[in-house]
């Protein structure tokens, strides 16, 4: 995840497997709208209509590039090779 007030991002795992591409492509996306935009905006803590629309406006930010990435890292054949295993019942 990335925390704003920080400037950090927190990645879990060791393996950077295509799940974990995908989700470092989101908050990758939150550490580039804040660089360019300022995600913490103190103005809008008093109206929380405002504050919950530039937060959705955010996630949907990182959520299209995200999408942009999904289908070419999440398929079967995709997770198989990164991990040389199926994900499928046998």
């Amino acid at each position: 995840f990335y925390e704003y007030d920080r400037g950090a991002m927190v990645v879990r795992g060791e393996d950077l497997t295509p799940f974990v591409r995908v989700t470092l492509a989101h908050e990758l996306t939150h550490a580039l709208d804040d660089q360019h935009f300022g995600l913490d905006r103190e103005e809008l803590e008093d109206d929380s209509e405002a504050e919950f629309g530039f937060l959705v406006l955010g996630e949907g930010s990182a959520e299209y590039v995200a999408s942009q990435l999904a289908p070419i890292n999440t398929s079967p054949s995709a997770f198989e090779s990164s991990t040389g295993s199926s994900n499928r019942a046998t």
